[in-house]
């Protein structure tokens, strides 16, 4: 789509190495939940795994950002999302090198993850939409926005051809009219990553790496950033501990463009409402095992009055900053089943 450089340039390593560690992630989740989740996976499963959703974020866990990234609601999502890297990241490769796409990729896919929690966690709840906040968003679209968005400072800056530009516009038009036409795209993450790819994108430097200081820094810079990732699906690992990759009586259907592919559980008789009532009647009692019973419960479903079991708890335990922390996710969570 934009000029092209000569080998090894034109091989695009960068974009192949982010499909890569994305596909690799699907499959195994797929793994992981013994096949349930190959089609889809459950809201549970993709929070277990690191997607963003509301109390989370509140929670301070910041990684997530960064491992929803490489996380996919459904196999259409991911194909999808991998057909459009595919064009948009190789087409950038080709003028610019794949340290820099990588590093492109994560930053904008970072600040789309980052505005969305914003949004959905703090500013919607804030306006009156206070069932946002149960938010769970996964996917590279963010990320892919933000390549586009770099795609298109590149064409100018390079004075590509207008049907060249005139092309990367109307994707991106596409894209964000599709959001708000299609129920449950998370349309903050894909402007606001288009917004940081288009800012970012004057400052990367187009062309191979004409110095052996440059091949050194960018490398390092790259190496710094996997680092990163890294670090954020250990965290993810960490927070997961212990816990199943999906629960075996679901109260969440997984759904493929809209049709059910595993059914749920009758809410009532669901692994979210068993835990959630274990933790209320510990609390009750004043039973040692309430932390314990409610942080299983919080894993499930996010309700308020488990934050506040847990709030009350960490602050008998003398924890104040992580007693505030669950008081102000309970205050922002339903207090109903």
């Amino acid at each position: 789509m934009l000029e092209r450089l000569p080998a090894p340039f034109d091989r695009h390593p960068g974009t192949w190495f982010l499909v890569g560690v994305a596909t690799t992630m699907y499959v195994a989740v797929a793994a992981a939940t013994q096949g349930t989740g190959f089609l889809a996976s459950s809201a549970y499963t993709l929070r277990h795994f690191g997607a963003t959703d509301g109390p989370s974020m509140l929670m301070g866990q910041w990684w997530r950002v960064v491992t929803s990234l490489f996380l996919h609601h459904d196999l259409l999502h991911l194909a999808f999302n991998m057909q459009a890297l595919l064009v948009i990241g190789r087409s950038l490769e080709q003028v610019t090198d794949g340290r820099r796409v990588f590093g492109l990729f994560v930053l904008t896919g970072a600040a789309s993850m980052a505005g969305s929690s914003a949004w959905y966690g703090w500013i919607s709840p804030a306006l009156g939409n206070t069932e946002a906040v149960l938010a769970v968003s996964a996917g590279a679209s963010g990320a892919i926005c933000g390549l586009l968005g770099a795609a298109w400072v590149a064409a100018r800056r390079l004075r590509s051809p207008a049907p060249v530009r005139a092309a990367l516009e109307r994707w991106a038009v596409f894209i964000l009219l599709f959001g708000l036409v299609v129920p449950g795209v998370n349309n903050v993450a894909h402007a606001v990553g288009l917004a940081t790819g288009v800012a970012l994108g004057w400052r990367v430097p187009l062309g191979p790496l004409r110095s052996r200081r440059g091949y050194t820094g960018e490398t390092l810079g790259a190496a710094l950033l996997m680092s990163g990732v890294l670090t954020a699906f250990v965290f993810a690992a960490l927070d997961a501990r212990g816990e199943p990759a999906y629960l075996a009586h679901d109260g969440e259907a997984a759904t493929l463009a809209g049709f059910e592919v595993r059914g749920a559980t009758r809410w009532e008789n669901s692994d979210q409402v068993r835990r959630t009532r274990l933790c209320l009647d510990a609390a009750a009692e004043g039973s040692p095992t309430t932390r314990e019973r409610c942080d299983d419960a919080r894993r499930a479903l996010a309700f308020g009055p488990t934050y506040a079991a847990l709030a009350r708890v960490a602050a008998a335990e003398g924890d104040a900053a992580r007693a505030a922390r669950y008081a102000r996710v309970a205050a922002a969570l339903p207090r109903g089943e």
